[in-house]
């Protein structure tokens, strides 16, 4: 008998094997006809994470506690590398939560400087956001400039150790090649 195979929610691909498989359930405890592999599952609630964290700085910022249900959707568009403010698609690759909060993080003084002269909350969430969009990119070569930076100083840091390192072997070396006593 053939068992049955199941696609996976996200990413359409095949599930294999029954430890692949997670059922989502609702709060409920009912069972939902969600299948979704468990690296698919874990990657969603990790993302889910980031965003709830991107929410949370957002209100910080602006100093509101709900945030309007059409913002999530530019912010996803941001993620998703969509731009439907001008009803172009830009590009297929998006940012992070992540990186999306952390560019938030590095602007707020420039957002913070321009909010008294925008009136209405949504015109002041639209403009951050285009605050952000139009530095995310200085953001993320400024990430693999540091990057590299990092790389090259453990680079030149193992460099002395090894360098230290053999030093000191060649100082046992020379301190073992004693002479021979007579008796041997």
């Amino acid at each position: 008998m053939r068992t049955r195979e199941y696609k996976c929610y996200y990413c359409k691909n095949k599930i294999k094997t029954n430890e692949e498989l997670i059922e989502n359930k609702s709060n409920d405890g009912k069972k939902v006809l969600y299948r979704i592999h468990k690296t698919c599952f874990e990657f969603r609630e990790k993302e889910k994470l980031e965003l709830d964290s991107l929410v949370e700085t957002i209100k910080k910022i602006y100093n509101i506690e709900i945030i309007p249900s059409s913002f999530y959707v530019r912010l996803q568009d941001l993620r998703n590398g969509n731009d439907t403010y001008n009803k172009v698609k830009k590009s297929k690759n998006g940012y992070r939560y992540k990186l999306i909060e952390y560019t938030y993080r590095k602007k707020y003084p420039d957002i913070k400087k321009t909010l008294p002269n925008i009136n209405g909350s949504i015109n002041q969430l639209n403009y951050g956001l285009a605050i952000v969009r139009n530095s995310i990119n200085d953001v993320v070569l400024e990430l693999k400039a540091r990057n590299a930076r990092k790389k090259e100083l453990e680079k030149v840091r193992d460099e002395k150790v090894v360098t230290k390192i053999s030093k000191e072997i060649v100082v046992d070396k020379k301190e073992k090649k004693k002479p021979l006593p007579d008796w041997l």
